[in-house]
């Protein structure tokens, strides 16, 4: 098809929806037969393909009961599908979503992008071929999602590719600059907890590095590339989170996320990156402070008192400074629109302006590169109340929505009411605010329906928490609530956590809480709990506004009920105080580690990221399908993302959201949810380096031209006796009186022997040859070696005795034996690997330390007596299955060969395999070393695997016919890392005597036993 000619909107449609259009995936295609329905099997995608199935939405716009998802990828909408609740049996008819809805940017650039994908990125620069390999590269230990992917993939194929940025030039450009000012913005929409700030790093990795390529070669032209970011952020939340995508920050996301390859990592700190509020963009009162009539002095003409666009712009971004050709990020997009496009509310009005305003300084300064917009609902604000839902911007290019998210496991599923028992005809519990009378609340009294719900919610909140301990997790899950007002989120946060009243003796009484596990005050009512577990936030804690009041009071109040979270932090205001706990709830041994519940006003609209948000409540009206998802959002990440089923898809979680309309599954009896699974760290255990595990790091493979090579025929060689000389090599030392002392010549074993003489051939040949060889020195030792050792065992010689022939003159008489029985023959082309040229060329465990939540593990968590591996420098192997749990344990505590080993399991070491034409990376499970009979080390693969198939078999044959040989011969790789085996087992049973047979091989082998393998 010409780059020019876009298909007509129906075949993309069609093609869009088509499970026909994209690849067939083996194991989905095995789940096809399963009995799904969405309230039992509502994940039916896998997180890492793209979708092939979806839902069909009712009238209701909620899942179809009874019937089986549909084929095909849900086609992209250009407005949210609002559902709505019911009461008694759900209506089967299928929503009806007007055509001219559809959006067709989205749906033909998926299309496009499956053709490119297939092509293996066809068009795109090297450098960022090599990127999308690596971060595609089979058993990643942090794989990219495949919304993630897309997104990124999309950018690139819109920049790099021919097709793209025609397609970019002639649809995308003109939409977006109508509306912008004649600025291009490309909008990415991804649903809440499907990993934004991730697709921001590759975006960054991605321009870095082609930005740094681009600059070191001649190529004309402008750049599409830089190395300078501007990320805006609507909040301190978002932007303390953003702050991860400065490379030099500690827990920066590139080193997290594995998402630089090694080699390339030192270019990455040459990036740039600038995280700001838009609030700062606001232009400064020059004349702040004078009086009217001062201004008119100063100012007559009402010119000169508002900051110019250039010094703010300077002062912003001073660490930018000289910089042009900036990439905006704007996180939280549907806050940056052109305010005089769209009537929204004053507040609304100012952010925009603020926002979009900056963007078109930079532009008028030339300084604007691009601009890429993220949000989970990039949509207009002012369409957002309309009865159909809200109208996303015409320059969105990528889109996962949250049903997409849903139905491919990537996010919680928020369980709603949808039906009671009311006689009414609402359903109460779903808008609580609207149903609600009297609405006011106070800390004694709850309005019946407040309270009803409220104390539910607790209870379940009660039992998920004791399914969290049983399971030993250690944070606790969090129940939040959003209130409408400052005046009753005051009042729901002393009804839940307690609060203090002077009786009428002036004596302080304390007051318990009504959720006595949310309670900050101790149940025996002697005063406040040493750490507080229920919290109170505001919008304005978020922003730069200034706090004053009755705000400001509970600030330091629960600031200074916080105080031990200030220890180790150093000197700290208290609205950034509470900021931090906010922005740390759920993670061990951080300041918010203990809270259990978070009251809001507003503020948990967007931005605050937590995994443990478990249950929802919302007292507030709810007048958009914007704000509803936005709150929501807060209880859509998951806990665990290691947790799969048989066919690769992630197991479902849920969330209960009450007050809230807003819902996309069917929500009946609340079925079995088995408990997350418990975090644990693997990590290197000091004083173990005797234990360490080195891994070659080939980067492919290459034939090597032959050489002359040296090896000994039996034929040559002259009879020789090495005969005891005249000479000592044992002598007793004694005094007058006392102990003797024995000195002499060190006890030589045999492989101690040949190599020393094999050294002193190495030594002749190359002085015969004056410093000449016709192989490599390294080729050259182990040519002699083998030829040392050979002679050495040849019956017609006789040396009972090493230390005997490195004496002189045995030792020039030996040489010149063995260099006139070795003869040289030509050898053909040699498999050697490659390496990264800015790499390492192995790997080693020696500073490991990740956190997972992986079932399976050696030793398991419930035994008393081992609560770490005996042989291995890591304390923990994490599996993901009793097969390789029963395997780590064989080598840790059941085969007394095994002097090493460690469980392969994101340590970043992987070996390249060629598989229809396409160069991919498999990552065996086990290493262990083994010794041989001369002491030399021979390490062995051990892959355990659940069903043999033919991409098995063709790994197998990389590792056996490839990697081995290659590792063997290259002189780059130390001489004790060259000895490999590989083994392949099935079942635990078998694969245990299998594995004991390989090791039994390997230890009764000689240094000079070729390689070999097993595979069943």
């Amino acid at each position: 098809m010409p780059d020019c000619v876009t298909p007509p909107r129906y075949a993309l449609a069609m093609s869009a929806s088509s499970a026909e259009s994209l690849p067939p995936n083996p194991a989905q295609q095995m789940s096809d037969s399963e009995n799904l329905d969405p309230r039992t099997n509502p994940v039916i995608n896998t997180p890492y393909e793209e979708p092939r199935r979806h839902w069909e939405l009712d009238a209701h716009g909620r899942a179809i009961e009874g019937q089986p998802p549909k084929k095909g990828r849900r086609p992209s909408h250009g407005i949210l599908p609002v559902p709505t609740p019911h009461k008694g049996k759900p209506v089967q008819a299928v929503l009806e979503l007007n055509p001219d809805d559809l959006n067709e940017t989205v749906e033909e650039i998926r299309v496009h992008l499956r053709g490119w994908r297939r092509r293996r990125w066809e068009g795109a620069t090297d450098q960022t071929r090599r990127l999308l390999a690596y971060w595609t590269r089979e058993n990643r230990h942090i794989r990219p999602f495949f919304a993630q992917l897309e997104a990124v993939e999309t950018v690139i194929w819109l920049t790099e590719t021919r097709q793209g940025r025609q397609y970019a030039k002639n649809r995308v450009a003109p939409r977006s600059e109508e509306m912008n000012e004649d600025m291009v913005r490309w909008a990415i929409k991804m649903a809440t907890g499907t990993g934004k700030t991730m697709v921001m790093a590759m975006l960054i990795v991605w321009h870095t590095l082609n930005d740094i390529r681009r600059s070191s070669t001649s190529r004309r032209g402008p750049s599409p590339y830089t190395s300078a970011f501007l990320a805006i952020t609507p909040g301190h939340t978002v932007r303390e989170r953003l702050g991860e995508l400065a490379p030099s920050h500690p827990g920066n996301v590139y080193d997290r996320m594995d998402l630089v390859p090694p080699n390339l990592r030192a270019r990455l700190n040459r990036a740039q990156v600038a995280v700001v509020n838009f609030q700062a963009f606001q232009r400064r009162d020059l004349l702040s402070g004078v009086s009217g009539d001062g201004r008119k002095v100063l100012d007559p003409l009402g010119e000169s008192g508002v900051e110019d666009a250039a010094v703010m712009l300077d002062r912003v971004l001073r660490s930018l400074k000289g910089r042009d050709r900036l990439l905006v990020l704007n996180d939280e997009a549907h806050h940056c629109y052109n305010p005089s496009l769209a009537s929204t509310t004053r507040a609304d009005q100012k952010v925009a302006g603020v926002w979009f305003n900056a963007i078109r300084d930079l532009q008028n300064q030339n300084r604007l590169l691009a601009i890429y917009d993220f949000s989970a609902t990039p949509m207009f604000i002012s369409t957002a109340a309309k009865k159909h839902g809200g109208e996303l911007f015409p320059w969105v290019v990528s889109d996962f929505p949250l049903l997409e998210a849903i139905e491919s496991g990537l996010v919680k599923i928020p369980r709603l009411p949808v039906d009671d028992d009311a006689e009414s005809f609402d359903v109460k519990w779903r808008a609580i605010y609207a149903n609600a009378k009297p609405k006011k609340v106070t800390r004694e009294e709850l309005p019946g329906l407040l309270e009803d719900s409220l104390h539910s919610l607790y209870f379940d909140w009660v039992l998920e928490w004791k399914r969290w301990r049983d399971a030993g997790r250690r944070t606790p899950p969090v129940l939040i609530v959003v209130a409408n007002s400052i005046f009753n989120a005051r009042a729901l946060y002393d009804y839940i956590g307690g609060y203090e009243r002077t009786d009428e003796s002036g004596r302080t009484e304390y007051v318990v809480g009504a959720l006595a596990e949310l309670s900050n005050v101790r149940l025996s009512s002697a005063g406040w709990k040493e750490t507080p577990v229920t919290l109170l936030m505001h919008s304005k804690l978020d922003s730069d506004d200034k706090i004053t009041g009755a705000l400001a009071k509970l600030v330091k109040a629960q600031a200074t009920r916080l105080s031990a979270a200030r220890r180790g932090v150093g000197a700290t205001d208290d609205i950034s105080l509470l900021r931090n706990v906010l922005n740390t709830v759920g993670r061990v041994g951080e300041p918010g580690e203990h809270i259990r519940c978070v009251i809001s006003v507003s503020m948990l609209t967007e931005g605050w990221d937590t995994r443990t948000v478990t249950h929802v409540l919302g007292y507030r009206a709810f007048s958009t399908q914007l704000l509803c998802e936005q709150v929501t959002g807060r209880a859509l990440r998951r806990t665990d993302y290691e947790s799969v089923d048989s066919y690769g898809r992630l197991t479902p979680e849920y969330s209960q959201v009450l007050g809230i309309p807003f819902d996309f599954m069917p929500t009946g009896r609340r079925g079995h949810v088995p408990p997350p699974n418990p975090p644990y760290t693997v990590r290197t255990v000091a004083d173990r380096a005797d234990l360490r595990i080195e891994l070659p790091r080939l980067a492919g493979y290459a034939w090597q031209p032959g050489a002359n090579r040296i090896r000994l025929d039996p034929a040559k060689v002259q009879p020789y006796e090495a005969s005891v000389l005249d000479r000592p090599t044992l002598v007793e030392l004694g005094g007058v009186t006392g102990e003797t002392e024995l000195v002499g010549i060190d006890d030589v074993r045999f492989q101690q022997a040949a190599w020393r003489l094999a050294a002193a051939c190495v030594r002749r040949v190359i002085a015969t040859g004056n410093g000449q060889t016709s192989t490599g020195k390294g080729q050259l030792f182990a040519d002699l070696r083998q030829a040392v050792s050979d002679w050495l065992q040849h019956p017609d010689v006789h040396c009972p005795d090493p230390r005997v022939v490195l004496q002189r003159p045995h030792l020039e008489e030996v040489v010149g034996h063995v260099l006139d029985a070795c003869s040289g023959d030509m050898q053909g082309p040699v498999l050697v690997g490659m390496f990264d040229s800015d790499g390492p060329t192995t790997l080693d465990t020696s500073a490991i330390d990740f956190e997972t939540t992986l079932a399976d593990r050696y030793p398991p968590d419930d035994d008393p007596v081992h609560r770490a591996s005996e042989r291995s420098e890591l304390n923990i192997a994490a599996c993901h299955s009793g097969l390789e749990a029963t395997i780590a344990k064989m080598l840790d505590a059941d085969s007394n060969d095994v002097e090493a080993w460690v469980r392969n399991f994101r340590l970043g070491w992987d070996i390249p395999y060629l598989e229809d034409g396409v160069w991919r990376s498999y990552e065996p499970d086990f290493v262990a070393r083994i010794r041989n009979r001369d002491g030399d080390p021979v390490h062995l693969i051990v892959e355990c695997k659940g069903r043999p198939d033919e991409e098995s078999e063709t790994k197998a044959r990389y590792v056996t016919e490839w990697w081995i040989p290659a590792v063997a011969n290259s002189p780059q790789i130390p001489a004790h890392l060259r000895s490999w085996r590989f083994v392949e087992i099935t079942d635990a049973a078998v694969g245990y005597h299998l594995i004991s047979d390989e090791i039994k091989r390997i230890v009764r082998s000689g240094s000079t036993t070729n390689p070999t393998t097993e595979s069943n």
